[in-house]
């Protein structure tokens, strides 16, 4: 994906008023950071329901649909995943979090070019804006786990 494209994507999302205040925002960081605290435990219907709070809230929320995402891969449910990861990009294209996901995932599913594509991206993105990903300092690992 063209890095222009994707700061054209982010202007439009500015533009159209897709984002919430900051005020809102910082309300709902410690509610977003409890509940990738849970993702990453052995509660993962807690923090579901922390996200979809979240999302109630801010259903523009890219973090929330990217933890979301990854709660609902990590339960079995690949497909739902996809689907919030590709929710978290379109509302965030600039963020490396859903591109690592969306990696992860279809490496699990053995589509290899779609996981290299999302892999390269995320490495690229994370350069200019380091990842979230709670488990994972360096994308480039995906490329070793296939090989």
């Amino acid at each position: 994906m063209n890095f222009k494209y994707l700061l054209l994507l982010l202007a439009s999302a500015s533009l159209f008023g897709l984002s919430v205040d900051a005020t809102e925002q910082q309300e709902l960081r410690p509610l977003l950071l409890k509940a990738k605290a849970l993702t990453f435990s052995t509660y993962p219907n807690k923090a579901i329901l922390i996200y979809r709070q979240i999302l109630s809230q801010d259903p523009n929320n890219a973090e929330a649909h990217a933890g979301l995402g990854w709660v609902y891969y990590q339960m079995g449910k690949p497909a739902q995943a996809i689907t919030y990861e590709k929710q978290a990009i379109s509302l965030d294209p600039l963020n490396s979090e859903p591109h690592y996901y969306l990696a992860a995932i279809y490496l699990s599913q053995k589509h290899y070019q779609s996981s290299d594509r999302e892999r390269i991206l995320a490495a690229k993105l994370a350069k200019d804006r380091p990842c979230n990903c709670a488990h994972v300092s360096d994308v480039s690992k995906l490329n070793q786990i296939r090989h």
